[in-house]
């Protein structure tokens, strides 16, 4: 923040984080070349499988037992 104030560009990594209602992405630039690039977010991709997506949905769908496709082992 000081950088900008004096009119200096930042020396590191520039990062945003957009927290929209339906999505959330994480982005970066390096200022030398001030090329915008996406993070992809590890996420639950299904049942024990994991996915590096761009976009992470901003909601979770947890249903009940009786309407997970899955079987679920009761106690």
């Amino acid at each position: 923040m000081a950088e900008r104030e004096q009119g200096r560009s930042p020396t590191g990594p520039v990062v945003g984080i957009d927290l929209g209602t339906t999505n959330i992405v994480l982005g970066w630039a390096d200022p030398p070349d001030r090329t915008a690039r996406v993070l992809p977010i590890e996420q639950l991709d299904g049942p024990r499988q994991t996915a590096h997506r761009d976009l992470l949905p901003s909601t979770l769908a947890a249903p009940l037992a009786t309407q997970s496709p899955v079987k679920i082992k009761e106690d």
